[in-house]
């Protein structure tokens, strides 16, 4: 696999480092952004191959659904999203707001666990590269 780009837009320490401890080492290179304010900046300057997204971010006026809303006319219109907050009404009208776009966009809560770190890195491809890496 080719060295990937992801964006990791979540505010909340713990879950940031699950993110970089379950996929360190697999070719991903991982940026985090912790507000929405950041996460905009971020889809609206680089490209990423992947972003993570949570809903309710720490910024008083901006959450999730607004760096949503920035994808259009972004060189990440057509990134693949995983919303992953846990919030059942905003993660919704996020993933709306995605697919209206025509962004293709997936959606699971949240949870460190075995069972959603091996989705995650079948939905990013790269279990293959991290078996190989463990027989190397």
């Amino acid at each position: 696999m080719l060295r990937s780009e992801i964006l990791v837009v979540e505010d909340t320490l713990e879950r940031r480092d699950a993110f970089r401890r379950n996929l360190q080492g697999l070719g991903v290179f991982i940026d985090f952004a912790e507000t929405a304010l950041e996460g905009i900046k971020e889809v609206r300057s680089r490209k990423f191959d992947a972003i993570f997204l949570d809903c309710d971010l720490s910024d008083r006026d901006l959450s999730g659904e607004d760096v949503a809303c920035c994808f259009f006319g972004s060189t990440n219109r057509y990134t693949s999203v995983w919303v992953h907050s846990w919030n059942p009404e905003g993660a919704a009208s996020m993933v709306g707001t995605l697919k209206d776009l025509g962004v293709p966009v997936v959606r699971r809560e949240f949870q460190d666990t075995e069972d959603f770190w091996q989705e995650v890195k079948s939905w990013l491809g790269v279990i293959g590269n991290e078996q190989q890496q463990a027989t190397s």
